[in-house]
C-alpha cells in the first residue's frame, strides 16, 4: 500500500471515530454542564491538572518510540509492556501518597478521596499502552477508533447516572474511571497479542533513549498546557476555574480529539519515508489541511462564541464566552505548529524537541503567571500569547535541524491566519449590526456573517486555489469510500 493510500485509509478511520467521539463529548458538555455546577468541574480540573502529569511519566514516550520504530520484536514489546505497567503501578501509589499535599495546596480536603479514586487510571492505562501500540503498528486504526468511542460511551453513561443520582463531582470521577477501565478491557481483548515475561537479554536501549527525551519534552509541554488551571485554581478558586475549564475544554476538543489520534497514523508513515521530496510534499499537504481547517473552525468559534456558549452550556456559563474567544487565538497557532511537532518525532529529533519545549513552554508559563493577575481572562490572554510566539520559534528551530519546508509552509499558515481573521471579524460585525434577544437567531446571524467573510477571502486567488485543492482531495477520498 502506498504512503498516500495508507494515510488516507488510516486517517479516514481515525477521523470518523473521532468525529463520533466529538459528538459524544459535546453531549458530555451539554448534559453534564446542566446537571453539575462550575464548582464541580473546577474541583476535578484541580486534580487532573496535577495528577495528569503522572500519565506522561507513566508512558514517558515509550509508546511513541515503539510506534516510530521500523521493527519491534515480541520480546521488546513485552519488556515495554512491563515497564509501562510497573510505572503505572508506581505512579498510582505516588499519587495516593501525595493526595493530602495536593489537597492542602488548594485548601480543599475533598480532593483527597478524588485523587485516591483517579489514581486507578494510572494502572489501567499502563496495562493497555502496548496493546494500543500493537493495534497501531498493524494499521488496525478502525479497532483503535472503535475502542476509543466505546470507552467514551461507557464513561459518559456512568457520569450521567451518578449526576442524576446527585453525585456531584463524583460523576466526573466516574467518567474518568469508566473511560479508562473500558479502554483497557477492549484493547487487551482486540490486540491479539499476549506479552511474555520480561527478558534481560533483549535490547531496548534505543527505545529508552527516544522515550527519555520525548517524555521530558511532553512533561514540559504538559506543565505549560495545565499551568493555567493550577495557577487560576490556586488564586481564584473552583468557580472561576470551572468557567475557564469549560472554555478550555471546548477549545481543546479538535486539538486533542483529532490531532493527537492522527499522530498514530501520521507518525509511523512519515517515519518510513526516505525520499526527501516525498517527505516535503507530505508535510506541505499536512500544513494545508491543518492551517485552513483550523482557521475556519476557530474563526467561526470566535464569531459565534456568545450565542454558542448560551446554546451549548446555558446562560449560567456566558462568562466563558470571552475566555473562549481569547483561547481560540492560541489554539489556531497550536494547530498549525503540529506539522513541525510530527517532523520532530518522525525524524527522531526528540532531544531537540526537548530543548525547543524548554524554551517555548517556559515562555508560555511566564505569560500565564503574569496574566493570572487579571483572572480567567488574563490567564487566557497569556496562554494564547505564548502559543502565538511559539510558532515562529518552531520554524526557526526546524529550519536549522531538519528538512522541514519552511519557505513553502509559512505562506500557507499566513493565508490561514488571514482567513481566520476575516471570518471572525465579519461574523462579529454582522452580529453587532443586527443584535437580537433570541439565542438561536443570534447564532444564525453571526454564523451567516462569518460565512460571508469566508466568501470574501475566496477573492484572493492563492487561497482560493488551495481551498479548492483540499476540497477536491476530500471529494476524491469520499468517492473511494463509496
Amino acid at each position: 500500500m502506498s504512503l498516500s493510500a495508507a494515510a488516507t485509509r488510516g486517517g479516514t478511520a481515525v477521523v470518523t471515530g473521532q468525529v463520533i467521539k466529538l459528538g459524544l463529548l459535546l453531549v458530555n458538555l451539554v448534559v453534564l454542564g446542566r446537571l453539575l455546577s462550575p464548582s464541580d468541574f473546577g474541583l476535578l480540573a484541580m486534580v487532573m491538572a496535577i495528577v495528569g502529569v503522572g500519565e506522561l511519566f507513566r508512558d514517558f514516550g515509550l509508546s511513541s518510540a515503539a510506534v516510530q520504530a521500523k521493527s519491534v520484536s515480541h520480546a521488546q514489546k513485552s519488556n515495554l509492556f512491563w515497564i509501562n505497567s510497573l510505572l503505572g503501578l508506581f505512579l498510582a501509589g505516588a499519587s495516593c501518597a501525595a493526595a493530602n499535599l495536593i489537597a492542602s495546596l488548594y485548601g480543599d480536603p475533598r480532593l483527597v478521596n478524588v485523587i485516591l479514586a483517579i489514581s486507578m487510571t494510572f494502572i489501567l492505562n499502563g496495562v493497555q499502552t502496548q496493546f494500543q501500540v500493537e493495534l497501531i503498528r498493524n494499521h488496525r486504526f478502525l479497532a483503535v477508533a472503535a475502542t476509543d468511542v466505546a470507552s467514551q460511551v461507557a464513561g459518559l453513561a456512568v457520569a450521567v447516572i451518578l449526576a442524576l443520582l446527585g453525585g456531584g463531582y463524583w460523576a466526573l470521577v466516574g467518567l474518568q474511571l469508566g473511560i479508562a477501565a473500558t479502554l483497557c478491557i477492549l484493547r487487551v481483548a482486540s490486540a491479539r497479542w499476549i506479552p511474555s515475561l520480561p527478558s534481560r537479554r533483549t535490547e531496548i536501549k534505543s527505545f529508552l533513549q527516544y522515550g527519555w527525551n520525548l517524555g521530558w519534552a511532553q512533561i514540559v509541554g504538559y506543565i505549560s498546557y495545565n499551568i493555567d488551571s493550577i495557577i487560576l485554581g490556586a488564586r481564584s478558586g473552583a468557580s472561576a476555574l470551572g468557567l475557564y475549564s469549560r472554555a478550555f475544554q471546548i477549545i481543546t476538543l479538535p486539538v486533542v480529539q483529532l490531532l493527537a489520534p492522527l499522530s498514530n497514523v501520521v507518525l509511523p508513515l512519515l517515519s518510513r519515508v526516505e525520499s526527501k521530496d516525498v517527505f516535503v510534499r507530505a508535510i506541505i499537504r499536512i500544513q494545508l489541511i491543518l492551517s485552513y481547517s483550523a482557521a475556519l473552525f476557530f474563526g467561526l468559534l470566535v464569531a459565534t462564541a456568545y450565542p454558542f456558549v448560551r446554546l451549548l452550556l446555558g446562560a449560567a456559563w456566558v462568562q466563558s464566552a470571552p475566555i473562549l474567544q481569547l483561547l481560540s487565538i492560541g489554539a489556531l497557532f497550536q494547530v498549525v505548529t503540529f506539522a513541525g511537532y510530527w517532523v520532530f518525532l518522525a525524524r527522531a529529533l526528540t532531544k531537540s524537541l526537548l530543548r525547543y519545549n524548554l524554551v517555548t513552554k517556559t515562555f508560555v508559563i511566564l505569560c500565564v503567571a503574569v496574566g493570572s493577575s487579571w483572572g480567567p481572562l488574563g490567564v487566557a490572554a497569556g496562554y494564547s500569547l505564548g502559543l502565538v510566539v511559539s510558532w515562529p520559534v518552531s520554524l526557526f528551530w526546524l529550519s536549522r535541524i531538519s528538512d522541514f519546508p519552511v519557505r513553502q509552509t509559512t505562506p500557507i499558515v499566513l493565508r490561514g491566519i488571514g482567513l481566520a481573521v476575516t471570518v471572525a471579524s465579519c461574523g462579529l460585525a454582522f452580529g453587532a449590526l443586527m443584535p437580537v434577544n433570541h439565542t438561536v437567531l443570534q447564532f444564525a446571524i453571526n454564523f451567516i456573517g462569518a460565512i460571508l467573510g469566508l466568501g470574501l477571502t475566496l477573492a484572493y486567488r492563492p487561497l482560493r486555489m488551495e481551498l479548492l485543492q483540499l476540497a477536491a482531495a476530500a471529494a476524491q477520498t469520499v468517492r473511494r469510500k463509496l
